[in-house]
């Protein structure tokens, strides 16, 4: 077939009008432990999503223990609980009852160690870390590799991935989005059964550590003097 002898496209269809969408009312609860839950319900489909967010991130790790907040994150689906019951039960078992097998937590922090290696020979990650170093002051956790460097994570072990555990997985520092074919009072109850036995700990907050600093755009460009490529972050 001839290219002068092709047909032309036919035109696409235009766009119609938008449709208004109305966002589902959000319900909260607090569980007796704490365990705060936002509920927006949806009943289109059979289906519900579950997110839960808490205070365990890397801001809050102990002195010295750079990365065990990801590495507790990371070793949560490697084991927990007795694995039976409902998708809620599952749930439980992963964010209260987490195994933490040893010899995964340290196939974790060696996959992490090996990391560290190949980023010294990429520049757009070289970048990224040494524009966190120069955004935010040195005494800011956001300075740091969230993952940890590897003097930090040479250090970690079990015993600090269930300590951070045991001290940030608390109900109280927890919420619970769901979302779908499901009613607050419905979730309420779901939830309250699933973690009934998800027990407070300590609440006192973690203080904040300071997160101000100033660009200092020599210090990007060192980030890559070893290359030839040119990485704008």
């Amino acid at each position: 077939l001839r290219a002068d002898r092709v047909p032309p496209a036919p035109p696409r269809p235009a766009p119609g009008a938008p449709r208004a969408y109305r966002f589902p009312a959000v319900e909260r609860r607090t569980l007796p432990n704490g365990l705060r839950l936002v509920v927006a319900s949806t009943h289109k489909l059979p289906v519900v999503s579950v997110t839960a967010v808490l205070d365990a991130g890397a801001t809050v790790e102990p002195e010295g223990q750079d990365g065990v907040a990801a590495l507790v994150a990371r070793a949560l689906t490697e084991g927990a609980g007795d694995r039976d019951g409902g998708a809620l039960a599952l749930f439980a078992d992963v964010l209260v009852r987490p195994a933490f097998p040893e010899r995964e937590v340290e196939r974790l922090r060696q996959e992490r160690l090996a990391d560290l290696l190949h980023l010294q020979t990429d520049p757009r990650g070289l970048a990224e870390h040494a524009f966190a170093r120069a955004v935010y002051s040195g005494a800011s956790r956001y300075a740091r590799p969230e993952g940890g460097d590897r003097a930090a994570v040479e250090r970690l072990d079990v015993a600090a991935v269930r300590a951070f555990h045991a001290a940030r997985f608390r109900p109280e520092r927890a919420l619970f989005v769901l979302a779908g074919d499901v009613t607050a009072a419905d979730a309420e109850r779901l939830v309250g059964a699933a973690f009934a036995d998800w027990a407070p700990g300590d609440a006192a907050a973690t203080a904040p550590r300071p997160i101000a600093g100033a660009i200092d755009a020599a210090t990007l460009g060192r980030a890559a003097a070893d290359t030839r490529r040119t990485i704008l972050v």
